[in-house]
């Protein structure tokens, strides 16, 4: 029963039918006898719904019920924290931490929204215990290592810290391989195609409903951004879409040998556009103004995007390199996601290259790209949001407010709802010792 009930809810949920998909994944929530597998995707498919306010009052009704089963209650925990529910969350992780204290990924999770007071906490010590008994090979070493090394970075303990943190990126690179080399020149022949657009009359459908993209190098405060632009105004924040490049990727860019003709590429475009629209539309419930899309692939693709999305901007975000940097490589992303996140010179490398497309668009773009400081941002927060606002044509929000329990699904996920604040500024500065590859390979002075 609930296995059709959900292959229903998946049909309407990739034919876009928003309502319906939304009733059904309910269904299979409340089913008796919804597996523990099929209950987990369900929910993770009404946030992406934006269906919050059932998943936060179906978690509150049942949570207790699933303690006994740590992968369901753990995850449950996981869903309370990108809600902001970090209370809940901790309270969850420490009694399953109580019964399955050699569980690695209990440790990350619990680490990831609970601040540590002292490096003699008791789950500090044991996950330090667990970390040293696997296996190199075992992925949980990695996100452990993670988490065990930015429990000690808070409390200052850098020494300590790095020792977790360049295991863990050492061990994790062993499974991938970056090359700046390979992808500077695939930048340069991307950006080198979507010049050639420029010139080109691309008529697409009009919409009501436009994207605003918020892009920059991971770890540079884009998540910051976003959420300071949807709570002040009138804007609905759509979260980290990957739908854009994604289309980019499957219907332009490997098929450019059949898109040789003007019309041909008129028709990809128009198809991009029309597609990307209905699919935030699904996901937000957003028919008009603008959605925010905190869209990490910007960089590659700004040509595309402008043409797809004529009312459209680009706002990227240029955070300190040095900072940048630092918490790209302490930070931990799954691994296969950020193949360059685990050596210096490749995160060196990474940012360089992110740099000069940005600066490209900026200089072919300036009335619908434009670049922000990140300490800008921070220092004079309201200034800089307003002026963003103000070249995009966004209302303000007369009734903003700030609000912890929204969705954020970022590793920001705690640190994008804090107030703003100057701590993290500069903060590569007390550990600088650790990074001296980063300075050599960048040219950092």
């Amino acid at each position: 029963m609930s296995a059709s009930l959900f292959n229903k809810a998946e049909a309407f949920f990739s034919s876009c039918k928003r309502p319906q998909a939304i009733t059904a994944y309910r269904k299979v929530c409340e089913a008796d006898s919804t597996s523990q597998k099929l209950l987990l995707t369900s929910l993770r498919r009404l946030l992406t719904l934006d269906d919050l306010t059932y998943v936060r009052e179906f978690l509150d009704r049942h949570h207790s019920a699933y303690l006994n089963k740590v992968e369901v209650a753990a995850e449950f925990a996981h869903l309370y924290q990108l809600l902001g529910r970090f209370r809940v969350a901790n309270d969850i992780l420490e009694e399953l931490l109580s019964y399955h204290p050699d569980d690695a990924q209990l440790y990350r999770l619990y680490f990831s929204s609970f601040q540590i007071k002292s490096a003699q906490d008791e789950h500090l010590q044991r996950s330090q215990n667990l970390w040293h008994a696997l296996n190199d090979a075992d992925e949980n070493k990695v996100q452990l290592g993670f988490a065990i090394g930015n429990s000690f970075f808070s409390l200052e303990m850098y020494d300590e810290a790095f020792h977790f943190i360049d295991r863990a990126n050492e061990l994790q690179s062993r499974k991938f391989t970056y090359d700046g080399k390979l992808r500077s020149e695939q930048l340069k022949q991307l950006v080198a195609l979507q010049d050639t657009l420029s010139d080109l009359e691309i008529s697409v459908k009009s919409s009501k409903l436009s994207p605003l993209f918020v892009s920059g190098v991971p770890r540079s405060g884009t998540t910051l951004l976003d959420r300071l632009l949807t709570q002040k105004f009138n804007v609905k924040s759509g979260r980290e879409f990957s739908y854009s490049f994604d289309l980019i990727y499957k219907d332009i860019i490997t098929q450019r040998r059949n898109l040789t003709s003007s019309v041909a590429m008129q028709k990809a475009i128009r198809k991009l556009s029309s597609t990307y629209l209905q699919l935030i539309r699904r996901d937000t419930g957003q028919d008009e103004g603008y959605v925010t899309d905190k869209n990490m692939q910007a960089y590659l693709s700004t040509g595309y995007l402008l043409k797809a999305f004529p009312s459209s901007h680009v706002v990227f975000v240029d955070r300190d390199p040095a900072e940048t940097a630092l918490s790209v490589y302490r930070n931990g992303f799954m691994t296969g996601t950020h193949v360059y996140s685990n050596k210096w010179k490749d995160i060196a490398a990474q940012i360089k290259l992110h740099q000069s497309a940005v600066s490209h668009w900026c200089e072919r773009y300036p009335e619908r790209v434009r670049c922000v400081k990140y300490n800008d941002i921070v220092e004079r927060t309201n200034e800089v949001v307003r002026n963003i606002a103000q070249s995009c044509s966004l209302k303000e929000n007369l009734y903003s407010q700030t609000r912890i329990d929204d969705l954020v699904t970022t590793i920001s996920f705690q640190q994008s709802r804090a107030t703003v604040h100057k701590k993290s500024l500069n903060l590569w500065k007390k550990c600088s010792d650790h990074m001296q590859e980063f300075f050599d390979c960048y040219g950092f002075k």
